[in-house]
């Protein structure tokens, strides 16, 4: 996509690279009215290089693609709004961070960067649904993905809510998940050896589930590993 940020605007993303890059998130969430991809960690949404965003894909309540219209602001991304959308994907290739020797984070892969210590490549996923259709909660195949076991639609803040995360299709063990990131997002549980947990649903609008894990890679120049990070953000109260 497009990319026309400031330079003051790409400054500050560097400057805040190793945060950015280890714990930042995609999610969906309305704005004015708006779907939009929102990019941050907890409460802070940021301002972002939109020409990361490298996909963005809608499905129709039976699990039917749908056209998916995103209208890029410049620093940030929405979509126009369909009625027939039950559930929206995006993925975000935040790139690759290296830190160098003196702790410096560059963005840039790690055969790079002199005196490189220690490099990762961070990708950024998220699905939001918005019907509560059973269709939609099906895996689309996001390399990390949260599933949810029973549709949180039909449930309400405070109730139990099961849901499962995998890894390339499979269910990934030990990943790090966050019952709700935008306001408790330091609260994690660990997924059992189905990849599965239990957590509580947290708030009467926006939830945004999330789910991390790290995979390592060996033998590869640019980077020691790919930080995987994934949302599931639903809401309650409103229309979308």
């Amino acid at each position: 996509m497009k990319n026309r940020l400031s330079i003051a605007l790409t400054a500050l993303a560097i400057s805040f690279g190793s945060n950015a890059a280890h714990s930042h998130g995609i999610w969906i969430a309305e704005h004015a009215g708006k779907n939009s991809i929102v990019y941050g960690h907890g409460a802070a949404s940021d301002a972002y290089n939109t020409d990361k965003l490298k996909t963005v894909s809608g499905y129709d309540k039976a699990g039917v693609p749908v056209d998916v219209t995103p209208i890029d602001l410049d620093d940030h991304v929405v979509l126009a709004k369909d009625p027939k959308l039950a559930l929206v994907t995006a993925v975000l290739d935040n790139g690759h961070w290296t830190k160098d020797t003196s702790g410096k984070w560059h963005n840039l892969p790690k055969n790079e960067v002199k005196e490189a210590e220690s490099a990762g490549h961070y990708l950024k996923y998220t699905k939001a649904i918005f019907n509560g259709d059973a269709n939609t909660l099906k895996p689309v195949g996001q390399p990390l993905e949260i599933i949810m076991l029973t549709n949180p639609l039909t449930l309400k803040a405070g109730e139990k809510l099961p849901v499962q995360v995998l890894m390339n299709g499979e269910p990934a063990p030990s990943a790090k998940l966050i019952a709700e990131y935008t306001t408790d997002s330091e609260n994690s549980v660990k997924t059992d050896e189905n990849g599965e947990a239990i957590i509580t649903i947290r708030n009467n609008g926006l939830n945004v589930i999330a789910a991390t894990l790290d995979e390592t890679l060996t033998d590869n120049p640019k980077a020691d590993k790919i930080g995987h990070f994934a949302t599931f953000s639903f809401a309650y109260g409103h229309s979308h």
